[in-house]
């Protein structure tokens, strides 16, 4: 046999064919869906904010070692290397979430220093008081018209069938969904809290979000819904009205 021979790879297999080919489409995904947002905010002003100087650097690390990633996951190239690169390719994957994940976190970190971050989680902080206040004064109306244990009972058992509902990182995409349909800019929305609880007009659910308005300012808002227990489906939605 030829020392030419030796150094052929084998040939994959048509599994791994297919497995490599949805890697590389994963790859493009990345790309597509997570950088062009990340650009979006920059340009429209985080490059502004008076943040560590790492959140440039990180995100365009982030973006060529995607890039790279994505040409070498290509079946055409990745069949090409050597074993031990291919090993490597694979762990390599989670780099560029891993960075554009700390790139956010610098971002989040100096816009909290801000004084429209600082506004932010105030109104977050106000709303969450709001929140147990209305709990507190729907405490007592039970308690003045002579709210029993069963009845007491009978709600915390609603309110768990709701939670039931929640995804296991504790957020309800279908309400998310909701609001996304109703913003400027869908790619701007970000999540911050869902709750579950007793609302005033039979509401039992609250999302706080963050979404940019008509002139392209960051806003902090919530939204409210009514869920049924039986198939967690939305019966309505209440405060929410994009400008």
């Amino acid at each position: 046999m030829s020392d030419d021979n030796i150094n052929i790879p084998p040939k994959p297999s048509t599994l791994h064919e297919v497995l490599q080919w949805c890697i590389f489409a994963w790859c493009l995904m990345m790309i597509y869906h997570h950088y062009p947002t990340f650009i979006h905010f920059y340009i429209k002003g985080i490059s502004k904010i008076a943040g560590s100087g790492l959140e440039l650097p990180l995100s365009l690390l982030s973006i060529t070692i995607a890039i790279l990633l994505a040409v070498l996951h290509l079946p055409l190239v990745y069949f090409k290397l050597s074993r031990i690169v291919r090993f490597i390719l694979y762990p390599a994957l989670i780099l560029p979430p891993a960075l554009l994940t700390l790139a956010v976190k610098y971002i989040d970190d100096a816009y909290a220093k801000t004084p429209e971050g600082a506004e932010s989680a105030a109104q977050i902080e106000t709303r969450k008081h709001e929140r147990q206040q209305e709990i507190d004064e729907m405490d007592e109306l039970f308690e003045s018209i002579g709210g029993t244990k069963e009845y007491r009972a009978a709600r915390e058992k609603e309110l768990e069938d709701v939670r039931s509902c929640l995804s296991s990182d504790g957020r309800f995409s279908a309400l998310e969904q909701e609001v996304k349909s109703r913003v400027h800019n869908p790619d701007a929305f970000k999540h911050i809290e869902t709750q579950v609880g007793s609302y005033p007009d039979g509401y039992n659910m609250q999302v706080t979000f963050q979404a940019q308005n008509g002139f392209g300012a960051t806003q902090t808002a919530t939204i409210r819904a009514r869920i049924a227990t039986e198939d967690c489906t939305i019966i309505s939605t209440s405060g929410f009205d994009p400008e």
